[in-house]
């Protein structure tokens, strides 16, 4: 329940009501309850949405580090990953190459166009 805790810290550094950031983010108004309860982990599909309302990293909201900032050396796909297909450490490592090949192809395709 690390990003539980992250994200309620974060609400109380950022002197919001936690009603505030639900709307701000555009989620339920009983999400955070229900985050509480367990009865679900929605912020999982929100992480990079709530990390960039935040201004902090991915990588802290799920206690992979400490440091608001900074993420730990990686790929730099990993955020995107994370936003688009949930907690990377859920796939093999031939899985996400797959994926990053992927991105990476539909990236130079996007810089062909230009």
């Amino acid at each position: 329940m690390i990003t539980l805790k992250r994200i309620e810290e974060l609400v109380a550094e950022k002197g919001i009501t936690e009603k505030q950031f639900l709307i701000d983010v555009g989620l339920n108004k009983s999400a955070m309850s229900d985050w509480r309860k367990g009865t679900t982990k929605s912020y999982e599909k929100h992480i990079a949405k709530i990390a960039e309302y935040f201004n902090v990293s991915t990588d802290y909201l799920l206690g992979r580090t400490d440091k608001k900032n900074e993420t730990p050396k990686g790929d730099i796909l990993d955020d995107f990953l994370m936003a688009s297909f949930g907690d990377p450490r859920d796939y093999t490592e031939e899985e996400l190459e797959e994926i990053r090949t992927f991105a990476r192809f539909v990236k130079s395709k996007r810089e062909d166009k230009k």
